[in-house]
């Protein structure tokens, strides 16, 4: 028998007494189509972890494949995008939540943006999956102390990953070319809702429409305008998701005046139109606690 006593141990992690609120748990299995295009949420940061399968992220730019053992980072901020494998399909936790804040990082920032986002964790996986599967449990049967127990689920896993960023890869230095696609792909991620074009970002940046079209299928693989109609794509996903708004003005809000075209562009590259995927989601509530409120999906 081995006895270990915790007493004096302090906080090294969060920044004060406040911890991170919740807004949603999301567990994705079993389906090889499963999509997701380029979003940013500004608002909540997301652990993401692998059970089974694998998957393909683009997360700033940078291409990843995550498959069983890996757990990924999404800082606020960062545009994101995510595919299955369609031989290997992807069984994968998210939990999102907003207000945290770590020692020595800024708002809602779970790792330094320089580090690496995936980490592996070797024999702990079961231990992982079992802290997400604890969140979903007390949410589908809640009590008055859900959210208390699903507070201290993610502050675990929050531990765990901090635990370990010391042994995180740093992130290669850019290229003066990459760098520019980068402030090209930030400029549409913040005006996607517009009626860009690709003269319209030549111009914007003071280069040729040709050089501009080279950088970025150079950078994320495929054409700034198929970035931007992915872009738009995916904040429709989000909104769909989020939101009880008609999709005539979620429509609208992306940068499509037309809904036809905007249910075109959405079945194109998730394979469903908007009506049926926000059908094929269900929402609920996480009950309320000392620091708010969030949701599951």
């Amino acid at each position: 028998m081995r006895k270990i006593y915790m007493e004096g141990t302090k906080n090294e992690i969060f920044a004060g007494s406040d911890l991170p609120n919740i807004s949603f748990i999301s567990h994705v299995s079993g389906n090889p189509d499963w999509t997701i295009a380029p979003v940013k949420h500004t608002e909540w940061c997301e652990v993401l972890y692998i059970n089974q399968g694998k998957a393909y992220y683009t997360i700033d730019t940078k291409s990843y494949t995550v498959s069983k053992g890996d757990i990924l980072i999404l800082n606020a901020g960062v545009v994101h995008a995510a595919c299955s494998d369609r031989e290997e399909p992807v069984e994968r936790w998210s939990c999102a939540f907003r207000e945290l804040q770590l020692k020595n990082r800024a708002f809602n920032q779970i790792i330094p943006d320089n580090l690496t986002p995936v980490i592996p964790v070797g024999r702990s996986g079961d231990f992982i999956d079992g802290c997400f599967r604890l969140i979903l449990d007390a949410c589908t049967s809640p009590s008055k102390n859900t959210y208390n127990i699903c507070q201290h689920a993610i502050c675990t896993i929050l531990s765990f990953v901090d635990d370990r960023i010391g042994d995180l890869p740093k992130s290669l230095e850019a290229s003066q070319a990459s760098n520019l696609a980068k402030e090209i792909i930030h400029y549409i991620d913040n005006h996607y809702m517009l009626p860009l074009t690709l003269e319209v970002l030549a111009r914007e940046f003071f280069i040729s429409t040709d050089y501009l079209s080279h950088i970025i299928k150079m950078e994320v693989g495929i054409s700034p305008i198929n970035y931007l109609i992915n872009r738009r794509i995916g904040e429709s996903q989000h909104l769909l998701l989020s939101t009880m708004l008609p999709i005539g003005t979620i429509a609208e809000m992306v940068g499509y005046p037309n809904i036809n075209h905007f249910s075109s562009a959405f079945k194109k590259r998730i394979g469903i139109a908007p009506g049926l995927f926000r059908q094929q989601f269900h929402i609920a509530s996480i009950p309320a606690g000392n620091h708010g409120e969030g949701k599951m999906r």
